[in-house]
């Protein structure tokens, strides 16, 4: 989800070639760089130009493992299945002033709708929409989402009441070329048997190479 140029896909999929992968991404500055990217390694994918927010989709494509790179084909649509693992590192606090218009949306149902100002948790009750009942969704997020009141702290209480929340891990600042902010990986797992939640500080835990900071 939010797929960008696929680095994060890439980096699961070296764990596991044979992963068939679902990626979400709406920029068309983006889109021919992650169809590139996929179609190199010669992954099994399906590519969605997809809003997340809205649902807005005006393209797909699958990408088919050939001899030595992807085959790419654009399709009319793929369907929306629950996945076994959500990663995603999406647009920090983006603005969602549709929001309203989402009431009924069985994505906010239960947990009700986030904020306009900031997006954050519409992005994570999307990906856990998408879980299937065992699944397990991987957010990096900024850090307000673990504070922020009013509409915010009602979800954040759900997702603990429903026993989501798995782990909470602090990461150091500058550790993206896009954003010098601290950010977190908020994990979530579906049907856990345990109560507790891990929380980790490794907000220390980097060597300082130039002006980007690198976890060790």
């Amino acid at each position: 989800m939010c797929a960008g140029s696929g680095a994060l896909t890439i980096s699961k999929w070296q764990t596991d070639k044979d992963t068939v992968f679902y990626c979400d991404e709406y920029s068309m500055n983006v889109l021919p760089v992650l169809l590139l990217n996929l179609a190199l390694r010669n992954v099994n994918a399906f590519v969605r130009q997809r809003d997340v927010l809205t649902q807005e989709t005006p393209r797909c494509w699958k990408l088919s493992r050939g001899e030595k790179f992807s085959d790419i084909e654009q399709v009319e649509n793929i369907p929306i299945e629950c996945t076994k693992l959500v990663i995603t590192n999406p647009p920090y606090s983006l603005q969602f002033p549709e929001i309203e218009q989402f009431a009924n949306d069985p994505r906010f149902s239960e947990y009700g709708l986030p904020p306009k100002s900031k997006a954050d948790y519409a992005f994570v009750l999307n990906g856990l929409s998408e879980l299937e009942d065992s699944g397990e969704m991987f957010a990096i997020l900024p850090h307000g989402v673990l504070f922020r009141d009013a509409r915010e702290a009602e979800i954040r209480k759900k997702l603990v009441e429903n026993n989501l929340i798995d782990a909470l891990i602090g990461l150091p600042d500058k550790l993206f070329a896009n954003t010098g902010i601290p950010v977190f990986i908020l994990i979530l797992k579906k049907n856990r048997t345990r109560k507790d939640i891990l929380v980790i500080n490794a907000e220390k835990d980097f060597e300082k190479r130039g002006k980007q900071n690198v976890m060790t």
